[in-house]
């Protein structure tokens, strides 16, 4: 049986009409600042570094293994129902701004984009909400469409 087809499982009623157990979401109007990064023409329409400051782009990629999965372990489960929910709060405090997600799938992954002047206050933001305690976490600093084609334009090729 799939994770998805467990998930599904789990929260579908049970006999005698019952609910699975109850989920909690992430109250994504909390996210001061979320912009959708694309629009009609399907490029980032996020305004350029000029237009918004020295600010840069981080994406955040973190993996666990099925054993630390919130899916599968109750230990990691209560630690993100608690810690979740405080996300904003704690990116806030930290002056990085939620962009989008975070987004989670069925490969053990999370995908969150954020926005900062520094690298050390996005891993900052990581450590306080105890992400690194379940997961390995990447982050890579991104530009907009429009920023990586104006470097490509102003660049000289290789080949």
């Amino acid at each position: 049986m799939s994770l998805l087809d467990r998930r599904r499982r789990r929260h579908s009623p049970q006999p005698g009409g019952r609910a699975g157990p109850p989920t909690r979401t992430l109250d994504l109007r909390r996210l001061r600042g979320w912009r959708p990064l694309t629009g009609a023409g399907g490029l980032g329409t996020m305004p350029s570094s000029s237009e918004r400051g020295p600010k840069m782009h981080f994406v955040l990629l973190a993996t666990h293994t099925a054993d630390v999965c919130p899916l599968s372990n109750s230990k990691t489960r209560d630690l993100m129902l608690q810690t979740a929910p405080q996300i904003p709060d704690i990116a806030e405090r930290n002056g990085v701004t939620m962009v989008a997600g975070p987004y989670v799938s069925d490969e053990h992954l999370v995908v969150t984009v954020v926005e900062a002047d520094k690298a050390e206050k996005v891993h900052q933001l990581v450590s306080d909400a105890r992400l690194n305690q379940w997961n390995t976490v990447r982050v890579v600093p991104s530009l907009t469409i429009e920023e990586g084609m104006k470097e490509i334009q102003e660049g000289t090729s290789l080949f």
